[in-house]
């Protein structure tokens, strides 16, 4: 059952200096990622997209937790880190200004993602669980939960089942 919608994009050093945008901006660049995590996985594709088309190959930095990802970047060792959005923007909200996010609304090599809950299949639970969720949506809770938490892009008009494609 979901109900946020997921990016992945860039936390970069504020006022973008590097200008990552995109992921064809990242050739020749130092991007951190999460060891073995599906960022990973597609900056290492980009990096040979990039030496393909006769461009500087990225420099993958590969780290096991966020809080060093995201102090690399602080400390000029990458110029970008790559991940999931919304743990981002707590991230880039506790560095008080000193980084911002870039790449936002885009599929950065990913497809559609949603993030929600789980149930079996057929599972007597779904129905209820989404008739609760939609009250959230329809009683404006849920918007007031994701602006909090500065996750109004990541907001879905109401919740579903199995929305990705």
């Amino acid at each position: 059952m979901d109900f946020v919608r997921e990016f992945v994009v860039f936390a970069v050093k504020s006022g973008n200096p590097e200008k990552i945008n995109t992921l064809d901006d990242t050739c020749g660049k130092r991007i951190a990622v999460l060891a073995g995590g599906s960022a990973e996985q597609v900056i290492v594709k980009q990096s040979q997209a990039c030496t393909a088309a006769g461009k500087p190959a990225v420099t993958v930095q590969s780290y096991t937790d966020q809080p060093t990802s995201i102090l690399s970047v602080r400390s000029d060792r990458a110029d970008a880190f790559f991940s999931s959005q919304a743990p981002l923007t707590y991230f880039v909200q506790q560095t008080n200004g000193q980084l911002e996010l870039a790449g936002t609304g885009q599929h950065n090599g990913f497809g559609d993602l949603y993030q929600g809950s789980v149930f079996e299949k057929d599972s007597p639970l779904t129905p209820v669980i989404l008739a609760a969720y939609q009250e959230l949506f329809d009683n404006g809770t849920y918007a007031a939960i994701m602006k909090k938490w500065n996750l109004s892009d990541n907001m879905l008009p109401a919740p579903g089942i199995n929305l990705a494609k």
